[in-house]
């Protein structure tokens, strides 16, 4: 699972609109999400709603109490057949709930299913609210600035490996006096100068692998400040055209079975006596991880005695990578010869998924990434 974790109105809810409209018709790559007919219903209202410029509605953010836990199969579509890879969740909360984590003389306690959904999950996003930071830009706001800590300090105390940074509507983050975006550079450079825990939650060797993942759910110039500054106003006749809603997902994958790579080296190198433990790792391990050593011929096998593959544990992740690029290939080789896929099936729908994951992933870290302080003053 992947937790959006955010406070009230950093964007959450809109996040999960922009998922839903972004991979509702299934592009090139054929990835469809798939919601039950009740989701899919509300789901079009709302999407409906939001690209209406006719109307001045966005979004109300979830009501404490309105917690709810979506889910999608996430299907692939080939050429008259399809079929369904995995199931992805999205759980959508009152940012009140996050908020309460380190709040004192808590008035009412988080939601279960939302504490619940922190404790399991295999990949943490914590959301910086973009409206915010583009304020900072400009000056110092010890609120802002508090708020923004308080959120470093949760991705702190959380046990998950993988936690990244999303920073929410992207769109707003423009310098005024000369019209442009500011860079990825431009904000986290700022971002270091008004706030040392900001800095040293990046130095942190914990978050060495740290993203920070820009992401527009409304789009560039689909709304506007209002005149004081207090809402969105959309932009008559403007479209909305979701942007990088996609990337948080596509790197979190990849980063689940690098993970469950890590955790199987670990118990193989483990001290001997640790039989117990090496047999509960099966269920430690992520469906797509077993699924993916499947798709790549590699054998995982768990003994008494430990973990061991054909492979060495270090080979794992470049030999998964190779044998997605093997299947990609011939697929295209098939289509170039007018021949059809030999199957359809969910092993076939999740080696799509994954390849077109870690490409979207080496494209982040080519167009996005930027060097850590500690890279940059040569550590």
């Amino acid at each position: 699972m992947i937790l959006v974790l955010g406070f009230k109105s950093s964007g959450k809810t809109l996040m999960l609109a922009a998922l839903y409209q972004h991979f509702g018709f299934g592009s090139e790559p054929g990835m469809t999400l798939i919601p039950d007919d009740a989701s899919e219903r509300r789901l079009a209202e709302l999407t409906k709603n939001i690209q209406d410029t006719d109307t001045p509605y966005l979004s109300e953010g979830t009501v404490r109490g309105g917690t709810t836990e979506w889910t999608f199969d996430v299907r692939v579509d080939w050429e008259h057949a399809h079929a369904n890879a995995f199931e992805l969740a999205y759980l959508d909360y009152a940012g009140e709930h996050a908020e309460e984590l380190l709040a004192m003389n808590q008035e009412e306690a988080p939601d279960e299913r939302f504490l619940g959904a922190l404790a399991n999950a295999d990949i943490l996003m914590g959301i910086l609210d973009g409206g915010k930071i583009c304020k900072l830009m400009t000056g110092y706001d010890a609120r802002l600035v508090i708020e923004m800590q308080r959120m470093l300090r949760l991705l702190v105390l959380a046990r998950q490996k993988s936690i990244h940074l999303v920073i929410s509507k992207w769109d707003l983050l423009v310098d005024n006096q000369n019209g442009r975006h500011y860079t990825m550079d431009e904000v986290v450079g700022k971002l270091e100068s008004l706030s040392q825990p900001f800095r040293d939650f990046r130095l942190n060797p914990r978050f060495k692998s740290l993203r920070i993942i820009p992401v527009s759910a409304l789009g560039t110039g689909f709304v506007r400040p209002s005149p004081d500054g207090t809402a969105m106003i959309k932009n008559p006749g403007a479209q909305w055209n979701p942007e990088n809603v996609k990337v948080p997902f596509f790197c979190s994958i990849p980063d689940i079975i690098k993970n469950d790579v890590a955790r199987m080296t670990a118990y193989a190198e483990g001290a001997k006596g640790r039989e117990a433990m090496r047999s509960r790792l099966p269920g430690q391990l992520a469906w797509a991880t077993i699924a993916t050593l499947t798709i790549a011929n590699i054998a995982l096998t768990i003994t008494g005695h430990g973990v061991a593959v054909a492979i060495p544990f270090s080979r794992i992740i470049g030999c998964i990578r190779e044998a997605l690029d093997k299947r990609q290939h011939a697929t295209l080789d098939k289509r170039q010869h007018a021949e059809k896929p030999r199957r359809y099936d969910p092993d076939e729908a999740l080696a799509r998924v994954l390849s077109v994951c870690y490409a979207n992933m080496d494209a982040y870290e080519q167009q996005w990434r930027i060097a850590s302080p500690r890279t940059q003053q040569g550590w």
